[in-house]
């Protein structure tokens, strides 16, 4: 059975109800899975690099922090540590990275057929939410891998931490990646600062190293940072003897307000003529 849409230009998208983006749930699913799909087509290994990039990304980084570096893992495996840590690492900057383009990749279709443009972001939300899913299975089975050979974890209400903070993230993306999205339909170069960026930005937060190894201010600095939080939110959910950081919490808190408001506002000033823009 052929399925048939209706598109109708009379919507604002900031004045989007909740209602209006559930009557869209098939098309904001069809772009899920098209976003999915696309990224491992012509692949070798397909999915599987889902579970492999964590993965090499974690054994490298492993290695030289360990070695080298003499960081220390706040009491967690090795493994763990760094593992989780790149999990939430990698939803964050897959949605920023995709969300920045998105004018420019869509830009064939959003001149054929009107629909509300939010739902784009939130397909590339929902698209990584399924890739971490899967990575959080691999983490899961290591993390009871590594209690039964002599490595201590309670199963408790610390679990919690692990959706809160991947809530946390996606508001942080989501927000953030609209931010840079109607930043770059006007100034272009800001697609490739945001790739540099986002390799330095991995330096100040606590995803390969713990903020308590660090002399002060650059500890207090990077603990405040609302990427940070979640990191820690998340491995504390995973068993890391953390405690919870509440000055950072109240500072991710602003961020969690700020970035959606001021992206939302944004990204409907850029869509009304963003395709005479770019």
């Amino acid at each position: 059975m052929k399925t048939e849409w209706k598109f109708d230009a009379s919507g604002n998208s900031l004045k989007l109800s909740f209602k209006e983006l559930l009557g869209r749930s098939n098309l904001l699913w069809m772009l899920i899975k098209r976003d999915f799909i696309s990224y491992y087509k012509q692949t070798v290994l397909g999915p599987l690099w889902i579970l492999l990039q964590p993965l090499f990304s974690s054994l490298v980084f492993g290695i030289v922090f360990e070695k080298f570096g003499h960081f220390g893992n706040n009491g967690m495996p090795n493994t763990q540590y760094y593992l989780s840590g790149f999990i939430i690492w990698g939803f964050f900057t897959e949605c920023i990275t995709k969300t920045s383009s998105l004018f420019r990749d869509n830009m064939n279709l959003f001149g054929k057929v009107y629909f509300p443009r939010i739902i784009i972001p939130l397909g590339i939300i929902g698209s990584a939410l399924i890739r971490l899913c899967l990575q959080l299975i691999l983490l899961l089975i290591i993390t009871v891998w590594l209690s039964l050979n002599g490595n201590t974890f309670m199963w408790g209400f610390h679990l919690l931490f692990i959706p809160l903070s991947i809530v946390m993230m996606a508001i942080l993306s989501f927000g953030s990646g609209l931010i840079v999205a109607a930043s770059t339909t006007r100034y272009r170069d800001l697609a490739f600062i945001i790739t540099f960026g986002l390799q330095l930005l991995l330096f100040s937060t606590t995803v390969i190293y713990p903020a308590s190894n660090l002399p002060e201010p650059y500890s207090i600095i990077v603990s405040l940072n609302p990427i940070s939080v979640c990191v820690d939110l998340f491995r504390i959910g995973f068993g890391a003897p953390n405690t919870i950081n509440f000055s950072g919490v109240i500072s991710c808190s602003f961020f969690l307000i700020l970035f959606p408001i001021l992206g939302f506002t944004l990204f409907h000033k850029v869509e009304k003529n963003f395709i005479d823009t770019i």
